[in-house]
């Protein structure tokens, strides 16, 4: 039996082959992201982690808009795969299933998060410093 982590791993890969498409397509990286905030502002179990997905998602679109560049690309990678598996409704839960469907898609962020988490709170300084 796989452990969730190495569930939630080739997952993510299968996501990140397909994330450089929309690193090199503007109009198909800003329809996943309106497509990921939707999808996150409609999931009841991402609770805590909905902040985080949704800092994520600023942060990629800062990138890809010119606004920050302070991180490797393979953390915009990491988002948009992340992106591309909350939008999809089949993955390791599906999402017709009520409640449960999502719980993967919390896992998925959080994952992804303790990979990226310095970049992240980088992030969030700069667009806190920003904002004042």
């Amino acid at each position: 039996m796989k452990l969730p982590d190495e569930k939630n791993k080739n997952a993510f890969d299968a996501c990140s082959e397909k994330a450089n498409e929309f690193l090199a397509d503007q109009g198909k990286f800003d329809l996943l992201m309106k497509d990921a905030e939707d999808v996150a502002s409609d999931i009841p179990v991402l609770g805590p982690v909905l902040s985080d997905l949704m800092t994520m998602i600023a942060l990629a679109k800062s990138y890809i808009h010119g606004e920050y560049r302070d991180m490797p690309t393979k953390t915009v990678i990491a988002i948009i795969a992340t992106a591309i598996y909350v939008v999809s409704p089949v993955d390791l839960i599906p999402d017709a299933i009520p409640v449960a469907g999502y719980v993967d898609d919390a896992a998925m962020v959080a994952f992804v998060l303790r990979q990226i988490g310095e970049d992240v709170e980088s992030y969030r300084d700069w667009r806190n410093e920003h904002e004042a």
